[in-house]
């Protein structure tokens, strides 16, 4: 990874660690977050950014993240905003 990629990531909001996590995801690991603190924060923070979904698979967002830390070559990664619920755009 160079360090232009590595920017990128962090000017869109994630770090190595999530990165690190969907990579396993993507492994079909068994990740054990109930014991470490850590890893349930970071856990808790892939799931409120959208890159995993309710059957703890990886979205098209989280796989997006996943092709780009692991593409050879520099393309641009947009963030893009998940869709709120009107309720949730009120509030």
């Amino acid at each position: 990874m160079t360090y232009q990629k590595y920017q990128e990531i962090i000017k869109q909001g994630y770090n190595l660690d999530i990165i690190y996590i969907l990579g396993l995801i993507n492994d079909n690991c068994d990740i054990s977050f109930e014991e470490n603190i850590k890893i349930k924060a970071i856990w808790q923070s892939i799931i409120r950014k959208g890159l995993i979904g309710d059957n703890q698979k990886l979205t098209t967002r989280g796989i997006e993240l996943l092709n780009f830390y692991n593409s050879e070559e520099m393309i641009t990664f947009v963030k893009k905003k998940i869709p709120v619920q009107d309720f949730e755009e009120w509030w």
